[in-house]
């Protein structure tokens, strides 16, 4: 009788385990396929936020549209959470939006997708696209300081931003001329801090010989870093006339490019300038760059930021920002074609630390 009373429990627990992989196989495999652009809760507004009122009535929040409600409690679940540091979203708060095209905010250590929108759609980004032409730079350059470049009219030819000249009618400083010498350094701190396209011509074409070898140097770093939606044109990230459907990326590929430029502590120290000034080598014709950060001054805990825009990609901007109580928790924040750019990404950072809870960090 004892013998077969755990002969039936045997088979009533085999029965159980087969029901429980048929239930969990096919979400393990959702997961994985999707493993990233997870979204970890549901959506919820939260009481008296107009600003997500306002968003979600006229931006909704997206996510894969095979993925049900059933699929992400799964796929969200504590139990398929492998990384100990990964922050941890509190109760009590939903998803918050923002008015762009596509967005992301993740961890800069897990990278953990914090907050998304259409993150995986491909799009152009402008000259965000200059954070991985200044990868390449510091791959190719070891010594910035000794390194001259001299310009050329192709790179005195670029459309502005460029040096001396913000914007095609806010020209406050010498123009770069042909047959000018330049450091390497002061090309990639005026490519970053004032986005200027003629320093990016420049210093692609010095490290490539060409911008479209630069482009192929950019787009095979991408594919080290794993990246399947992509894919570079140039160094400076304008539109090219007869290519802007080919230049693109997503708002997630970009924030892990970002995140992984976090490394090079000369892109964040450029980043982190509020102008400079800095001569030809002769000393012979002066220049000058500002930021064209809004926050840097503005936002305490902001660690530097980039901005694009070209008629193609709208206005875009990735920047990175510190926990308030702790400067070692970072998170990226990337939105593409966004007119309120400056005010929606600062709603992102402010939500971002109210609603995850990082490990160690009380």
């Amino acid at each position: 009788m004892k013998s077969k009373t755990i002969n039936i429990l045997s088979i009533f627990v085999l029965f159980l385990s087969c029901g429980v992989l048929y239930y969990l196989i096919p979400k393990v495999v959702i997961f994985w396929e999707n493993k990233d652009v997870i979204v970890r809760g549901m959506v919820s507004e939260q009481p008296g936020s107009s600003f997500v009122s306002e968003a979600k009535e006229l931006y909704p929040a997206k996510t894969n549209s095979h993925l049900t409600e059933q699929d992400l409690s799964i796929i969200t679940s504590p139990f398929l959470v492998f990384n100990p540091d990964a922050p941890i979203r509190k109760e009590g708060y939903g998803q918050t939006y923002s008015r762009s095209a596509a967005g992301v905010a993740i961890d800069a250590k897990t990278g953990t997708i914090l907050y998304e929108q259409s993150a995986t759609e491909r799009m152009p980004i402008a000259s965000l696209t200059k954070v991985m032409t200044a990868i390449i730079v510091l791959e190719r350059i070891s010594d910035l300081d000794n390194t001259i470049i001299t310009i050329d009219r192709e790179a005195t030819l670029a459309e502005p931003s460029k040096i001396g000249c913000a914007t095609s009618v806010n020209c406050d400083s010498n123009l770069l001329q042909v047959g000018e010498k330049i450091s390497a350094r002061n090309l990639f701190d005026a490519m970053l801090i004032g986005s200027t396209n003629d320093a990016a011509i420049a210093l692609g074409k010095h490290v490539a010989g060409s911008q479209g070898e630069f482009a192929r140097l950019m787009n095979q770093k991408a594919q080290e870093l794993g990246l399947k939606n992509t894919k570079f044109c140039n160094p400076s990230g304008l539109d090219p006339d007869d290519l802007s459907e080919q230049c693109y990326s997503t708002a997630y590929d970009f924030a892990r490019i970002s995140a992984y430029s976090l490394k090079y502590k000369e892109i964040w120290r450029a980043f982190r300038m509020s102008e400079k000034d800095f001569y030809s080598v002769d000393g012979k014709i002066s220049h000058n760059v500002k930021n064209t950060n809004k926050l840097l001054e503005e936002m305490p805990n902001c660690d530097g930021a980039k901005t694009g825009f070209t008629f193609e990609a709208g206005r875009t901007l990735m920047m990175t920002a510190h926990h308030p109580n702790n400067k070692n928790i970072k998170v990226v924040a990337v939105i593409l074609n966004n007119n309120y750019r400056w005010d929606d990404i600062s709603e992102i950072f402010r939500w971002c630390f109210e609603a995850y809870q990082w490990p160690n960090n009380s």
